[in-house]
């Protein structure tokens, strides 16, 4: 569950105890029992839920308690578990390893030393001053402490201040790597030894490889398949990412189309009712929302590891009143500077399991899938050939996973294994998505209108190098057509030839040649506003910035994706 401290919030992993919940002193030996061999700690099960989970989904605290508190109806009670977790109610919190598993760093290493204070006061450490000095000068692994990507992002600024040693966030990010290791890379920086830093190289063709199989192995087709449907009279959708800036447009269309009877929409939510808060939350923040959809959404909270019940309506085992007919998966984590491995489990993880469901179902369905990222082509011009791996194995984490996921769908589409022939596969490619002409209203976290924003700041913007590059853009509401459209029968004439005919490539090519982006942008702006400046001096500007900046401000993670290179603006080949 998710509780408040302060201004942060913090995932909490609740473990009953059962039968076995004793005295105070007994408590203490409760895990052990629980828990598999070798989990004994916090940072036990921090590590062994890290190689399934992405960083943001790893509890930062974990209590045991007596029992779980049941509501009449078999729900959690909710305000019974923040009650239990009232200083004085009845839980055990566990804590990092005690001070004898942890070893103390090596003394005179001042670098780990500044290392240690910096990572304790940065963590939820620094609200306990117990914890804080049991923590204080050990050996941590940084995967134990609770460090999302902001918070990384100021460990880095601190290394860059205090240090002069420019890292990768890539690199916080690996398993293992303790202050200790982390001392000597910052050492090695600063006596030359170390190699130039880097986003890690991923195989990525192998990547895809390794999902197939996964998918192939998680589940078996059925032994018939039901007779062919013609697509057009689909009547209920499953929806993923419903409440992202792109997803909530999908979800608009959906509900206001007279083909469509019912949305079934998977949220991150505690509950169904929390995830249609959030689900109400976004629409109202567009500009859409009306009472009048409720009944037309139904929504599935979690993670896609559903009840059997939920499970079974995907994979077609229920009454044809339940069955749906297409699946649109838009939902991801966007994480823009961590790296495949730590976005790997969610992105490509939930692409599999959407298409183990259908690989079940004996009734013909729709999938969409949602890519995003980087849009880079191969010399051949086609962005989904393995040809193009060498820029993207260049590309940031998100854009890998996105693009891994591709090419699993359009794997699985192209080689038939005679048993999903009548399921029929939709592949959307946009580009950087920005508001409608009619409403304009923006997705303000977006990269585009950070770097507006940033350029602003410093008074200038980087000066395309060569001309007609092209910077990919389109309107929300293309976009989400373009989805909900998907393929619209199960015999597709695919836009891209060589396709087999249950797959369906859009390339959403709108856009705008970034000289023409950056011209409207200082007319709007007006005398005051940005001029164009050489790229060396821009970069400067944005450095110089960054000092400037407080710890959390919303540019950093932009300012450190820009000096990587793990964005570029637009595309000569794009157009």
């Amino acid at each position: 569950m998710y509780s408040r401290r302060d201004e942060t919030s913090e995932l909490i992993a609740m473990v009953s105890c059962g039968g076995i919940w004793g005295t105070t002193a007994e408590r203490h030996g409760l895990l052990p029992q629980l828990a598999d061999a070798g989990i004994s700690t916090l940072s036990d099960i921090k590590a062994k839920l890290g190689k399934t989970l992405p960083r943001h989904m790893v509890p930062t605290r974990c209590v045991l308690v007596p029992d779980l508190p049941i509501l009449p109806s078999g729900k959690l009670d909710r305000k019974k578990l923040q009650q239990i977790l009232d200083p004085d109610g009845p839980h055990h919190e566990l804590h990092e390893e005690s001070s004898v598993t942890i070893p103390y760093i090596e003394p005179g290493n001042r670098i780990a030393e500044q290392l240690t204070d910096k990572l304790v006061n940065l963590s939820a450490a620094a609200r306990d001053g117990d914890r804080a000095a049991a923590l204080s000068r050990r050996d941590l692994s940084l995967s134990s402490i609770d460090l999302d990507s902001i918070r990384l992002i100021n460990l880095l600024s601190f290394i860059r201040k205090e240090f002069d040693v420019s890292l990768s966030i890539a690199l916080l990010y690996e398993d293992g790597l303790t202050i200790s290791a982390l001392a000597k890379i910052i050492s090695d920086h600063r006596s030359g030894l170390a190699a130039p830093n880097g986003h890690e190289r991923i195989d990525l063709p192998n990547e895809v490889q390794n999902a197939y199989r996964r998918l192939l192995t998680s589940t078996e087709p059925p032994s018939d398949t039901a007779s062919p449907q013609p697509l057009t009279t689909k009547k209920t959708v499953f929806l993923t990412g419903a409440t992202g800036y792109l997803g909530s447009e999908i979800l608009r269309q959906l509900v206001t189309s007279t083909s469509i009877q019912k949305v079934i929409v998977h949220v991150r939510a505690a509950t169904a009712e929390k995830a249609l808060e959030r689900i109400i939350h976004a629409a109202t923040l567009s500009k859409w929302w009306s009472s009048a959809y409720v009944p037309c959404i139904e929504c599935w909270a979690g993670d896609l590891g559903l009840p059997a019940p939920q499970w079974k309506i995907l994979t077609g085992d229920c009454g044809p009143d339940a069955r749906i007919s297409g699946i649109i998966h838009n939902g991801a984590a966007v994480q823009w500077q961590a790296p495949y491995a730590a976005l790997k489990a969610v992105n490509v993880g939930s692409t599999v399991a959407l298409l183990s469901s259908i690989r079940r179902s004996p009734f013909p369905i729709s999938f969409t899938y949602v890519s995003g990222g980087v849009k880079k082509r191969s010399a051949d011009g086609k962005r989904g050939s393995l040809a193009a791996t060498a820029d993207i194995a260049k590309a940031n984490g998100y854009s890998q996973t996105k693009y891994v996921s591709e090419e699993l769908v359009a794997k699985y589409a192209r080689e038939d294994d005679g048993k999903k022939a009548h399921h029929a596969f939709h592949i959307v490619r946009p580009g950087l998505i920005i508001g409608t002409e009619e409403d304009g209203v923006p997705n303000t976290d977006d990269f585009l209108w950070r770097l507006v924003q940033a350029c602003y700041t410093v008074g200038g913007y980087p000066k395309p190098e060569t001309g007609g590059v092209w910077l990919a853009v389109a309107d929300v509401r293309e976009v989400a057509a373009a989805s909900v459209r998907g393929p619209s029968t199960t015999s597709i004439s695919p836009e891209s030839p060589g396709e087999p005919p249950n797959l369906d490539i859009t390339e959403i090519e709108a856009g705008i040649l970034v000289e023409d982006f950056w011209a409207i942008v200082t007319a709007e702006l007006g005398a005051g506003g940005i001029k164009a400046v050489d790229g060396e001096e821009w970069v400067g500007r944005i450095q110089d910035l960054r000092e400037q900046l407080e710890e959390a401000h919303p540019y950093r993670p932009l300012m450190a994706m820009l000096e990587e290179g793990s964005f570029d603006l637009g595309s000569a080949s794009g157009r």
